[in-house]
């Protein structure tokens, strides 16, 4: 896969981040992880990510929050969201927001990598880099 592209995952059960982080580094990504939608705002701040993973429901802040603010102060940021309550007004609201794609939990690591790589396609689209290949 392709080291330039930065992938954040913001999920509150930190299993689920060790286990992402370790699959997408595999395959070569940059990967960070926030357990809140707060540390993933202030991460973002920081240096940016290409991609954020997000899981909806989550204390405090949800992945909704999360999308409306990454989406209004980082519009070129690409956003994936997933959740374990998967419904078709889950689905509906996530991509009205922006979300470019959306997983259901638990989560199958080939549908994943494929969804990673059409978002990472399109991020690099709106690049400079457009032409260079993924891997």
């Amino acid at each position: 896969m392709n080291p330039e592209i930065s992938i954040l995952i913001v999920d509150d059960d930190q299993s689920i981040l060790d286990v992402m982080k370790l699959y997408l580094k595999r395959r070569g990504f940059q990967v960070t992880t926030a357990l809140s939608a707060g540390q993933a705002l202030t991460l973002q701040s920081q240096t940016p990510f290409n991609l954020i993973i997000s899981v909806i429901v989550m204390p405090k802040q949800d992945g909704y929050y999360l999308l409306e603010m990454i989406k209004k102060n980082y519009p070129e940021t690409r956003m994936i969201m997933m959740t374990g309550h998967s419904d078709a007004a889950m689905i509906r609201s996530a991509i009205s927001l922006g979300a470019d794609e959306f997983l259901s939990k638990p989560l199958d690591f080939e549908e994943l990598g494929e969804i990673i790589e059409k978002v990472a396609w399109k991020f690099l689209a709106g690049s400079p880099r457009a032409n260079k290949p993924l891997s």
